[in-house]
Order: C-alpha cells, then structure tokens, then sequence
C-alpha cells in the first residue's frame, strides 16, 4: 500500500511499517497521557520538601502537590520492564540521585538529577516466586545501600563509590525457603535494624553484616505473623497481619504485652492495617484502614487505643465494601500524613489539629507538563529526526499535516 506515515494504536503494523523507515505515530487513545487521567501510585516519597510518587503501570514520576492538592507530571521513568503493576515500593536520594528500588523488576533504576539520565543496575537474577516481589525497603548507611527484600530472600549491599554489589542471604541452609516474606525496616539504634520475618524479627547489625532472628510466640505457644515493627523507648511495637492486636515485645527476654482493646466497631479481617499504612509521630502509632473499616491511634506511652473519628467517612464505616481496600500507602510530611484512597482521591489528615481533607488523584498537568509528558512519551516513537508538534485544540490529522509540510521544507 501507499503511504507517507502511519498514525493509529499499538499493533503488529507497527513492528512491519518500521522497516519503511517512515514516520510513525501512536494514538494516545488511553488515559496514559490524558489530561484528566488518574494514576494509582505504587509508593510514594519525600524529597526535598516535595512529595513524589510511582505511578503504577503508567511508567511515570509524578509531583504531588497536596496543598495546591493536585498530582503533576514529573518524567518519564527509563524501565522496560513489561510488569508495572507495582514497580517500586521505595526509593532514596542521595549524592544528586534518585535511586528507585524495585519490587516487579530485579533492576535498580537511578536517576541522575544533574544530567537528566538513567542508569540501569541488575541487582539480582532469577524470579522471586510466583506473584512475588524482589524489594520493598532501603537504608542507607555509610558508604553502601542496604536493600530490603519482600520475596527475595536476600540483603543486597550496593556500593555507591564502587557499585559493586553484594548479597547477604536471611536465612539458613536449614530453613525452608519456598515461603519467605520479609517486610519494611526498622531502625533500632545507629547500627541495627529490624526486619519483620514471617513469624519472627530478624535483628541485622550493618556495622558487621551479621544478624540474628528471633520468633515471636506467646508462652502458650501462640505465635503471630509480624508485617510491620516500630521501635519506641527500648521496644518492639508489633503490628501483626493475622489479629487485630497490637505487640508490645521486649525480643531479649521473649515477652510480649497484647494490646486489643480496639474501640467498639473495629472490624479484624485477613489484613486490618497493611504494612504501608501505620506511622509514627512522637509517642503516638497512627493506624489506617488496608481492609478493616476504622483508623485509629495507639498512645504507646499506655496502649491506648482510640479511633480517628474525622476519618470515618472514609473507612467504609457502614461495611458497604467490605473485603475491599480502602488505604493503599502513605507519606509524612512533618505533623501531616497523606494517604492514597480507593475512590480516586489522596487523602490529608492533620494529626495536630484533628482534621482531614481530600482531593482528586487525576492529573492536574499544566500546558507546559502536558507538553513535557507528550514528547518524554513520544520521542522514541517518531523516526529519527523528526519531532511531534504538540498544539492544543487541533485534530490529529492536523497535527500530522503541519509536520509533513516541515519535513518537506
């Protein structure tokens, strides 16, 4: 057939019509580079007084400004990854760079902020297990990063002078493997963090690359399935998947405090308070909902349990979605805590003064980060040497018609 340039969706066309070395145009036609799409973030973090976020099967950063409360383009991520349903659970800045841990992808991506590019880095080989996740946490300590591992049953030490990596395995040559589950970190002291593990704490000295795991089981042989760890006034707070009950746990000794006084209503189900939805500030563990239908807060002074009864129109009080998510993760941003919602929205709760906010999670790019978002999407698509010209308010065909006559001089 006779033709000067193809313009339509993703197909096998594609792949064929590049041979002819002509131009080729991508319909946006999904809400990828919509200007009113909403984008569901696999994590999010603090940077510089800034808040960001992964934006789950879009391959996008994005800013979110929860006090003009809009999210906003930010780049492009470089991952070729085919699995973004939840590529990066964390990341850190440090020396001018932006190191993006992954979770579906055994590559680490980091970003230079000073030249604008990617550096891709193979942590590992391998699949982590069926539906399983490589990383979900990093520390930071001396001249290495520690990352964290979900599924993957290994500490991998990356050098930031050398970047050289080395793996440190969390379990014995005895244990069984085929289950492993770890969770986020906690740091205990200057040198050790604690690392939830299944049905037991693993202590880990970054001083010395050594660790020690301790389980956690009542006298009576009752044991809990530990998702999330917070260290206050020499103890263990721990948050468990499999009970609606806080653990005030003193590891050296073996006891445990339970703490289930939760206020009348608090509903247990197979996962009340997900890992990424606790916090805490000063002397207070600020809980929120991942399938339960309450938030709450535990002084840890006196385990005094309370709810957070600003956020009940939230929480699926009336049990109406039951089974559903209702929180997906959260950020800190001083006294504030932001939280990603179900229906679409990002969520604002202000722990000193007992209030909340919400507002949409669709994009609210400018003209400018429109036209950003286009040609970071684009660019790769067009045959070398040519560039999209990106007008708002005009057809496609006239688009493509104002590009030709260019091309044509």
């Amino acid at each position: 057939a006779i033709s000067d340039i193809y313009y339509g969706d993703w197909s096998s066309v594609v792949s064929l019509y590049e041979k002819t070395g002509k131009p080729i145009y991508i319909q946006a036609a999904g809400d990828c580079l919509g200007k009113s799409s909403y984008v569901y973030f696999s994590s999010m973090f603090l940077h510089e007084g800034n808040v960001y976020g992964f934006a789950c099967q879009k391959n996008m950063l994005m800013k979110i400004d929860f006090k003009g409360q809009g999210t906003h383009y930010f780049m492009k991520l470089n991952n070729e990854s085919e699995d973004n349903r939840e590529l990066y659970f964390a990341s850190i800045a440090c020396r001018d760079k932006l190191f993006m841990i992954p979770a579906s992808d055994p590559n680490m991506m980091v970003y230079d902020f000073a030249s604008e590019r990617y550096e891709k880095i193979q942590l590992c080989s391998g699949n982590p297990g069926q539906r399983g996740f490589f990383f979900m946490d990093v520390r930071e300590y001396g001249n290495y990063l520690y990352l964290i591992p979900f599924h993957y049953g290994y500490i991998v030490r990356y050098d930031l002078d050398t970047k050289k990596l080395k793996s440190i395995p969390l379990f014995k040559k005895t244990d069984d493997t085929s289950s492993l589950q770890f969770g986020f970190a906690e740091s205990v002291d200057e040198d050790r963090i604690a690392i939830p593990a299944g049905k037991a704490v693993i202590l880990f000295d970054l001083a010395s690359e050594t660790w020690e795991k301790y389980p956690v089981s009542e006298e009576n042989g009752e044991t809990f399935n530990i998702e999330r760890i917070f260290y206050y006034k020499q103890h263990l707070w721990l948050l468990p998947t499999d009970a609606l009950v806080l653990l005030k746990w003193d590891y050296l000794n073996g006891t445990i405090e339970q703490y289930a006084d939760f206020p009348p209503g608090c509903r247990e189900t197979d996962n009340n308070f997900g890992g990424k939805l606790a916090h805490r500030i000063d002397n207070y563990l600020y809980c929120f909902p991942a399938n339960t239908n309450m938030a709450v807060k535990v002084n840890l002074d006196n385990g005094e349990i309370t709810e957070l009864t600003s956020l009940r129109p939230f929480c699926q009080s009336d049990g109406s979605l039951e089974g559903q998510r209702v929180f997906a993760n959260l950020v800190a941003v001083e006294k504030k805590i932001l939280l990603q919602h179900r229906e679409n929205q990002m969520v604002v709760y202000d722990t000193q003064e007992d209030t909340v906010y919400a507002f949409s999670r669709g994009m609210a790019n400018t003209l400018g980060e429109r036209r950003k978002m286009y040609k970071d999407f684009m660019d790769k698509i067009f045959r070398p040497g040519t560039k999209p010209i990106i007008t708002d308010g005009e057809s496609a065909g006239e688009k493509i018609h104002k590009q030709m006559k260019m091309e044509a001089g």
